[in-house]
């Protein structure tokens, strides 16, 4: 797979230095296949991932750019994290806040 040839080059895994991080987008895939079906697909893409890096060597870390809508990734943070993959979280996880949920979560009352 891409990954495992991206980690078999040499000055590459000198740049990263043991560590590796991966965007999991949810909003096209939503779009283009259907909810169920992206969210199947990225589960198994981020086990491969998982599986890929730790036989490599490579410490994983999991950047999830989840929407507000169920269609663009969105779901309550406890629930999203529980859905994740045995060992997805052994690196650390960082997420973003799609721009229409920063007013809606952060913004003042009007």
């Amino acid at each position: 797979d891409v990954m495992t040839q991206l980690l078999n080059i040499d000055w590459y895994r000198g740049f990263i230095q043991g560590k590796q991080m991966v965007m999991i987008g949810y909003s096209d895939s939503a779009k283009d296949a259907g909810v169920m079906a992206a969210s199947w697909a990225q589960y198994q893409a981020q086990d491969a991932l998982i599986k890929t890096c730790e036989k490599a060597g490579i410490e994983l870390t999991l950047f999830h750019g989840r929407g507000g809508s169920i269609g663009r990734g969105g779901a309550p943070a406890h629930a999203a994290l529980l859905s994740q993959p045995p060992g997805s979280l052994k690196g650390g996880l960082r997420v973003t806040e799609q721009g229409e949920m920063i007013r809606f979560k952060y913004g003042l009352p009007e």
